[in-house]
């Protein structure tokens, strides 16, 4: 019997949604700065303006493909919102430079490759914060046909489909693992 640990990497579902959120912040911010460069009164520094137009406008053409893809941004929509944070700061908008740079953060956050790491000990969770499950709260962990399932004690089901990697799992090898790491239940 095999002891482990198991390395699995599911798909992120969510991408491509998180793509298009991406590409419509770029849009209200250039089209604000757009805005904000016909309307504002002289005094103001039209430089960071030009460039959060120039930001807003590459990211939304180099990464407009990807709102229909799951695939990776071109260039990632934390750096674009950073340097639009930076435009914001230079034209003394300062809450929104903060904003921008926790979305930055957040955008980090959710893009990490979902991984789950299987010990005897408990299974490593790649949800927002890295949290870690142990066995006595799962009912059953299967995985059959490229979809892992877990099944949670409080009635929570995750179910996701697994990304190939280089490594090819047993899927029956990996089932009976979970299964001895799983208490009696009687």
């Amino acid at each position: 019997m095999d002891n482990g640990p198991y390395t699995i990497q599911v798909k992120n579902e969510k991408l491509t949604q998180y793509n298009r959120l991406g590409l419509f912040i770029l849009l209200i911010h250039g089209f604000y700065f757009i805005l904000y460069f016909i309307k504002t009164p002289s005094g103001v520094n039209y430089l960071a303006l030009a460039g959060g137009i120039l930001c807003a406008a590459l990211g939304v053409v180099l990464n407009g493909s990807t709102a229909f893809r799951e695939k990776k941004p071109v260039i990632p929509f934390a750096i674009l919102y950073l340097v639009l944070s930076m435009a914001w700061f230079l034209l003394l908008n300062g809450w929104l430079g903060a904003a921008l740079i926790l979305l930055a953060i957040l955008d980090q956050l959710v893009r990490k490759k979902p991984v789950f790491l299987f010990t005897r000990e408990k299974i490593g969770l790649p949800f927002l914060t890295r949290s870690s499950a142990r066995w006595e709260v799962l009912n059953q962990v299967i995985l059959k046909d490229g979809i892992l399932t877990l099944d949670f004690s409080n009635d929570h089901l995750f179910q996701a489909e697994v990304v190939e990697t280089g490594t090819a799992i047993d899927e029956k090898v990996f089932n009976e693992f979970c299964r001895s790491c799983l208490p009696d239940k009687d």
